[in-house]
């Protein structure tokens, strides 16, 4: 689970790495975007401060109420008891 923000600026980063633009790679491997809703927002704003990056902090509320496993290589966001894919 990433957004699409993270997705296309790290793709800038990486000077055009991916191939494809982002949301055809979606469709390809056969994911679904995820909207950010107010209700994220403040699951995101009432958890526990063990993570200060407020996009993490985002992602992490999303994955709590929509019951999904977040991948990360940032150890750091087990700290709050969801499933973590560990990169």
């Amino acid at each position: 689970m990433g957004t699409g923000f993270e997705a296309s600026g790290g793709q800038a980063a990486a000077e055009g790495a991916l191939k494809a633009p982002i949301g055809s790679m979606l469709n390809l491997f056969g994911l679904l975007e995820l909207p950010v809703s107010i209700r994220h927002g403040e699951w995101a704003a009432q958890l526990p401060k063990h993570h200060r990056d407020p996009f993490d902090r985002l992602l992490l509320a999303q994955a709590q109420l929509e019951s999904l496993i977040l991948a990360s290589a940032d150890r750091k966001l087990a700290e709050y008891g969801i499933p973590i894919l560990l990169l």
